[in-house]
């Protein structure tokens, strides 16, 4: 676990584990708006190494799929993936998605494999949770 705000801790931690290990196969990264250089140096970071390599991104409930993409800069050995979180309805009430939702939404995300996947809905703006 790392603060990804941190961008020389997240750095360091990458060259790290990619030094020890290998460059990562697979990432699942949920960073919040405040991690702006989070992806970025993932990306490089993860890129400088050959092979293709999948990046699941959990973009926050809501974003706009199209624009979560477009702010990020993909090398071509990135295949991007996106996972989409939106809410539940239930009879009459909204609610947000529980841990275990989510969490069985982005393993179902990874085994499709998809370039994009909704856990939940996003039905209506209207319905959406407070």
């Amino acid at each position: 676990m790392v603060d990804y705000r941190d961008h020389d801790v997240l750095c360091s931690l990458i060259h790290q584990t990619i030094n020890e290990n290998r460059a990562f196969d697979l990432v699942v990264a949920w960073v919040h708006s405040d991690g702006k250089q989070a992806f970025p140096t993932i990306i490089r970071e993860n890129s400088r190494h050959p092979g293709p390599w999948r990046l699941f991104h959990v973009p926050g409930s809501r974003a706009h799929p199209a624009e979560a993409k477009r702010e990020l800069h993909l090398s071509s050995a990135c295949l991007y993936r996106q996972i989409q979180l939106g809410f539940v309805i239930e009879e009459h009430s909204t609610r947000w998605l529980t841990h275990q939702e989510i969490s069985s939404g982005v393993i179902d995300a990874i085994q499709r494999d998809a370039p994009f996947h909704l856990v939940g809905t996003l039905a209506s703006e209207k319905k959406r949770p407070h």
